[in-house]
């Protein structure tokens, strides 16, 4: 009797035992799918607690199974929901571990595929794009489910899309959605509308943003496609349908989270109308309505834009630009109303100072004198607003935003009407600081150039900027101004084309009175003629070291070919910018911090009056103050030869455009001679490529065999000098090597940018990371 019991009893303990693994399964798949359902269902960015505690449940049971029943059938299940877990916990690394044990341990599972998908999704929240987009591509070349494939392609496409390809992005969306991606489709449609409008092809994202109404969005997502469609018309020409659309938008009050960003939009597509007087009680209703807001920030930068170049009204553009950051101290506006104010205080004392100069006042005008009068007005305007809102409020009267169409039948002076109304500015102690600039009476013909410049290259007045230029060149033709006014003078009339002015004009008598010059072989290149002159023999020699710098990235030669320009050319005019380049690249190639500062004060004693000594004395004032000492020793006995400060290996690059009109940036060089600013010079580490250096450590599984001399990547800056993306240009091959390096550039902080154009977003700049010297654990 009890031998038959015995199996009977065995097959009862294995039965008990299966429910057991199967149930602890059950229970962590239970858990995990009411947490992924609520996440689907989320329209904010942060879990709930509910999501939490399901994840959690999820993980806890999960790992039970794995710790209590290893030789289960549902490992592999296991595995793959708690990487899952990690993966909506935002757990990543945790995530990419348990998917790589899962293909480790069960090569032959079904559930690698999905297993290779969210792991190529982890590695995308990471930014590890070079990983990630390996995965993805490898998955995509086997036999896998349609489903599989469909998401495999739309994140493909969203690692593309965060690397700024937009172009190579879409085909990958598009291809997502023709396999079938029911779940995502509105989401994907909206990416390739998004994609569209980055890459300026309005007609086609229009076409995509229509598109996600048919996709069952969510209600934020249809009004966001709806807003983002707007715009897409105005760009198109079709702005009084915009403003109908952004109109129905404020109609429907589930959008009222919202209407200060219509608001701005009905506004801008009333600029484009010319209609400015109602664009600015636009903008005015939005500070009104929505104080405090960084709309309401935005809108004190768009009026501010108003006063300043529709209107020429730069005292209540200056008011309107002091408000930007006091709105809202985080708007990313502040950065570009800080320098457009600043840029409004050196108009008006060079018009004052030039004014002096005219009548036979001598004397000086300071900028802080000018920002203080300045400040003065933007109180009298606040207080003078301050009344009216009273006024106003005491009436029953109101400044809310009403129909468009009826306030755009006012009369055609309501412009001028709007100009004179103060603006609705708040009460603010204000006090802007300021750059200790004094410009001097007895230097007309700088003050003459300098505010030309301002008038072409700040303010967009090019008929402005040549006559002051054709003042230069009648009242100045002794004056070292007087070539470069003759040079600029080509540039503006030939590049903007003003009535009853050409270029060829300026052009002959430039090479007239300065043929060998350094400006009469750019105005050559801006008229698209062959450069012949003494200096093209020089300037070949200095492009080469220029290629051989940034192109094939022989530092040491190109340094050698520059030194051997600045000995054979001695006297040259463009011998200073040689030493300035050498300089540049002893302080941030060679980190020579002492060969730099000898090289710049060369600069500073034997070319005092050029803008590459001012550029190097800013260099020595701000750049290296911790090597003052050492300066001055250096300075006093320059070495002989630069040759012999080349003592390190180069670790920088940066790359840009070789565009020698005034005002465009040359990353490589200084390209004209207007003076620059030491963040317009470079771009770099704040504290030099050995910033990154100090961040790598790469894992044991890195051989120094594994390691190329060097690593090239392409770095965008926002205008803080953070970095938004890091790409390899030459990848390693190895994603722990490619990702190590990238995630080190992300934890540096870059010199910012000079301040973008309007329609800029991002500066790029090109790096090289050596390996000689990195650590190996």
């Amino acid at each position: 009797m009890a031998r038959h019991l015995k199996p009977v009893v065995i097959a009862l303990l294995v039965a008990v035992s299966g429910c057991a693994y199967f149930n602890t399964f059950y229970n962590a798949r239970v858990h995990y799918r009411k947490a992924y359902n609520a996440t689907r269902k989320r329209v904010t960015v942060n879990l709930s607690s509910t999501e939490i505690t399901n994840y959690d449940k999820a993980v806890e049971k999960s790992l039970k199974l794995l710790n209590d029943y290893p030789n289960s059938s549902y490992v592999d299940d296991a595995l793959l929901l708690l990487g899952k877990s990690y993966f909506y916990k935002g757990d990543y690394r945790q995530a990419i571990e348990r998917f790589g044990e899962l293909h480790t341990f069960y090569p032959e599972s079904k559930l690698g595929n999905e297993a290779d998908l969210y792991q190529a999704r982890s590695f995308l929240e990471l930014e590890r794009f070079y990983s990630a987009d390996s995965l993805l591509r490898l998955l995509l070349g086997e036999e896998i489910p349609k489903q599989i494939q469909a998401s495999a392609n739309y994140v493909l496409g969203d690692v593309l899309s965060k690397q700024r390809r937009f172009e190579t992005a879409i085909p990958y969306y598009e291809k997502a959605l023709d396999i079938g991606l029911p779940e995502e489709e509105a989401t994907v449609y909206f990416k390739i509308a998004a994609a569209w409008d980055t890459l300026n092809a309005p007609s086609r994202a229009a076409q995509y943003f229509q598109k996600v109404e048919s996709a069952d969005p969510s209600w934020e997502m249809l009004f966001e496609s709806k807003f983002r469609y707007g715009i897409m018309l105005r760009k198109l020409g079709e702005i009084e349908e915009s403003i109908r659309l952004f109109q129905r938008l404020l109609s429907d009050d589930n959008n009222r989270a919202s209407f200060a960003r219509v608001k701005l939009e009905i506004g801008k597509s009333l600029l484009a109308l010319s209609e400015t007087g109602d664009a600015i009680r636009t903008y005015q209703d939005v500070i009104t309505s929505h104080p405090r807001t960084k709309e309401s920030a935005e809108a004190y930068y768009l009026l501010g834009k108003i006063y300043e170049r529709d209107l020429a009204d730069f005292e209540k553009a200056v008011a309107c630009y002091q408000q930007v950051t006091l709105e809202f101290r985080t708007s990313v506006f502040s950065d570009s109303a800080e320098i457009k104010k600043l840029d409004i205080h050196r108009k008006m004392a060079l018009e004052q100072v030039i004014a002096m100069a005219d009548n036979g006042v001598e004397g000086t005008v300071d900028l802080q004198t000018i920002q203080a009068a300045s400040d003065s007005l933007a109180r009298q305007m606040i207080a003078e607003a301050d009344s009216t809102r009273r006024q106003t409020e005491a009436a029953g009267g109101s400044d809310a935003f009403g129909d468009v169409n009826t306030q755009r039948q006012g009369t055609a002076n309501a412009p001028r009407q709007a100009m004179n109304q103060p603006a609705n500015l708040r009460r603010t102690a204000a006090n802007t600081g300021g750059e200790a600039v004094v410009f001097y009476s007895d230097e007309q013909d700088r003050n003459l150039f300098l505010l030309a410049e301002l008038n072409l290259l700040r303010f967009s007045r090019p008929d402005t900027a040549l006559s002051l230029y054709n003042r230069i060149i009648k009242e100045f033709p002794e004056s070292p101004f007087h070539v470069r006014a003759l040079y600029n003078a080509v540039y503006t009339a030939g590049r903007h084309g003003l009535p009853g002015v050409t270029a060829e004009d300026y052009f002959r008598r430039l090479l007239e009175l300065y043929p060998e010059s350094e400006y009469a072989v750019r105005a050559r290149k801006l008229m698209g003629l062959p450069v012949e002159s003494r200096e093209s023999t020089f300037i070949s020699h200095f492009r080469e070291a220029e290629t051989a710098l940034w192109d094939t990235g022989d530092y040491r030669k190109a340094y050698e070919m520059f030194a051997s320009l600045a000995e054979e050319a001695a006297g040259d005019t463009l011998v200073p910018k040689t030493l300035f380049v050498m300089a540049y690249i002893q302080e941030h190639f060679f980190h020579s911090p002492d060969s730099a500062r000898a090289l710049y004060d060369t600069l500073r004693t034997r070319y005092p009056e050029t803008a590459y000594a001012a550029a190097g004395t800013r260099k020595l004032m701000s750049r290296l103050p911790e090597q003052q000492a050492a300066a001055d020793t250096a300075a006093a006995a320059p070495p002989d030869s630069v040759r012999a400060a080349v003592t390190a290996d180069v670790a920088e690059r940066e790359a840009g455009n070789d565009d020698r009109a005034p005002g465009r940036r040359d990353r490589r060089v200084i390209a004209d001679d207007r003076p620059k600013t030491a963040e317009e010079v470079e771009s770099g580490p704040v504290n030099g490529i050995q910033a990154i250096l100090d961040q790598i450590i790469f894992p044991r599984t890195v051989l120094r065999s594994d390691l190329p001399d060097e690593m090239t990547l392409r770095v965008e800056l926002d205008s803080r000098g953070r970095v938004v993306t890091a790409v390899p240009v030459n990848p390693t091959g190895k994603g722990e090597i490619d990702d190590t390096v990238i995630a080190a550039v992300k934890k540096v902080p870059f010199v910012p940018p000079p301040a973008p154009r309007p329609g800029d977003a991002l500066t790029s700049v090109t790096i090289s990371v050596p390996f000689a010297n990195v650590i190996l654990k």
